[in-house]
């Protein structure tokens, strides 16, 4: 018998008994319950392909063989998150609840687009807890390659050149990779590839540089495409800088090819 941590907050299954979540990365309580060895708790869903204006070489390698799992940060589980008020949260060896149990393949959620599907509802901001950034590489969150968004602050992400008197905050080029061209090295990354802003009530924003609009994609929590930022902007709150709001267990996207960077949302 395998001892899991389960995740109040999207209901993964954690090898590890852990402080954090290793999916969402939101704090769980050490519940430890016992799985069958070798069985998987989580369902995974195809990472999908970002469409055909950002380059699609190379987001199978940073995703990983098997995808990224599509992380549900309030999935049920006592925190607290919106739950409808008709219904019952499931209780231990109860499967009439909204969440599969483990081997229950019956309920599985439904695909995105379904006219039938349920939005996922979302992790309540904590403007006390720690906004971070974690890199995702080959399916796993690189927990050595975060960048944190502070309360009040607004975050340049880009690569720095003095030359052009640009400084920005968070240079993605310690972790984006240069593509060799005839000309030499070559970094995808923009200098100044987009600002992400956190504002007085804990809410984190992202918005493009006006240089490069939609060169910055964003995978929403429960879904595997990543979309620009002004496509998304009719679907997410924004405000009339361009900014849409970003939400626990969004993924964003950057780069191309080989220089191509995700990290995901997580509240610590």
């Amino acid at each position: 018998m395998a001892h899991t941590t389960t995740c109040q907050s999207c209901g993964a299954l954690d090898q590890e008994v852990g402080k954090f979540c290793e999916q969402c990365g939101t704090r769980v309580e050490d519940q430890v319950s016992a799985v069958p060895a070798g069985d998987a708790g989580a369902s995974t869903v195809d990472a999908g392909t970002p469409p055909a204006d950002s380059a699609d070489a190379g987001l199978d390698d940073i995703l990983g063989p098997s995808a990224d799992p599509i992380l549900d940060p309030s999935a049920d589980a006592g925190l607290d998150a919106p739950v409808d008020a008709g219904a019952t949260p499931p209780v231990a060896g109860d499967n009439g609840g909204t969440t599969p149990t483990t081997g229950d393949t019956s309920a599985t959620p439904p695909a995105t687009g379904d006219a039938g599907a349920t939005p996922i509802a979302t992790v309540p901001v904590d403007k006390n807890a720690t906004m971070r950034f974690i890199r995702l590489e080959n399916g796993v969150l690189n927990r050595d390659h975060v960048f944190d968004v502070p309360l009040g602050s607004r975050l340049l992400l880009g690569r720095t050149d003095p030359a052009n008197g640009v400084f920005p905050e968070v240079d993605l080029t310690m972790w984006s990779q240069r593509v060799v061209t005839p000309d030499g090295a070559l970094y995808t990354i923009h200098r100044r590839q987009c600002y992400i802003s956190r504002d007085d009530q804990g809410v984190v924003w992202v918005v493009d540089c006006p240089e490069y609009v939609g060169d910055t994609m964003v995978s929403p929590v429960g879904t595997a495409q990543f979309r620009t930022i002004p496509a998304l902007a009719g679907e997410r709150e924004s405000n009339d800088e361009g900014s849409i709001r970003l939400e626990v267990g969004d993924r964003i996207l950057m780069g191309q090819g080989e220089g191509m960077l995700i990290f995901q949302l997580m509240q610590v």
